[in-house]
């Protein structure tokens, strides 16, 4: 009862908002993934590889589980917590990339658009850059790297149970496995006007943020997505919203209507004026 519930809020978000791609496509392909997921899990399937395929608005991908593409089908190209106005060849820096949702619906919202995305984890890099060479699309170049406000070796801790989508640089209880990976700072990659970098780390958006400020690179940022975790830092959103505030971005607050429920918060930052096209 409660997915069926969750479903109705899907359809009725659908109906309700506006897209720049088929609504029925969107439809069409999200339910053929309900289905699919629904008789992998309550019937019993005879899909034998631990990778799945599937098809989103022309896409081709490949995940790891149906619970985690559902979700990020629903965060990213239902909900659209990811949208923005595009100017003509956009430049963009996903923090975060997972299997590389975010990047297929940035080049499906804009095909010109520049992307440069960073994933720490090793199997869901694997995913992205599948996901990246199998639809063909350009002008996006990926790194295998965290991202943290020093360039170190670090533990990446994850949860065997819960798939590609809770990974952390911060340690908890309920992540029992890690991995040594690279972590490096944004601010290296920041030397030209960025369009819109979007931010899902898991708790690292403190330290990345700082990063950011701390090296004078904000001026050349127009807009900030973060999806700002307060469960796993336990720092008040308040003083993030402050600082990024003092650097004279406006914020915005809000949270994904399908899962109200969460301790996630979105930020939406904004810089009205840049003053520098690129570092000299």
């Amino acid at each position: 009862m409660k997915y069926l519930k969750h479903l109705c809020k899907v359809i009725s978000k659908i109906i309700s908002s506006k897209y720049s791609y088929s609504k029925f496509e969107l439809l069409h392909d999200y339910f053929r993934l309900v289905i699919r997921s629904i008789a992998f899990h309550k019937i019993g399937s005879s899909e034998k590889s631990s990778i799945k395929t599937g098809h989103i608005l022309g896409y081709k991908i490949s995940f790891s589980s149906y619970p985690q593409i559902l979700h990020l089908i629903e965060e990213i190209f239902i909900s659209q917590l990811y949208k923005y106005e595009p100017s003509s060849e956009p430049f963009i820096i996903d923090c975060g990339s997972n299997i590389g949702l975010a990047i297929l619906y940035f080049k499906k919202v804009n095909l010109f658009c520049r992307i440069i995305g960073f994933e720490p984890d090793p199997e869901a890099f694997k995913l992205l850059q599948e996901n990246i060479h199998k639809n063909q699309l350009t002008t996006v170049t990926l790194y295998n790297v965290a991202l943290s406000d020093k360039e170190e070796k670090t533990l990446l801790h994850k949860n065997s149970t819960s798939g590609l989508l809770t990974m952390s640089l911060i340690p908890s209880k309920d992540k029992t496995d890690k991995e040594t990976v690279d972590a490096k700072k944004i601010s290296d990659y920041i030397d030209e006007t960025i369009d819109l970098i979007k931010m899902d780390v898991e708790g690292s958006e403190i330290k990345i943020i700082d990063d950011i400020l701390r090296n004078g690179k904000s001026h050349l940022i127009k807009k900030m997505i973060i999806e700002y975790h307060p469960a796993i830092l336990n720092i008040p959103i308040e003083k993030l919203i402050l600082n990024l505030e003092e650097h004279d971005f406006t914020c915005q607050l809000s949270k994904d209507i399908l899962y109200g429920d969460v301790d996630e918060v979105m930020i939406y930052c904004k810089k009205e004026t840049i003053h520098d096209k690129t570092l000299v």
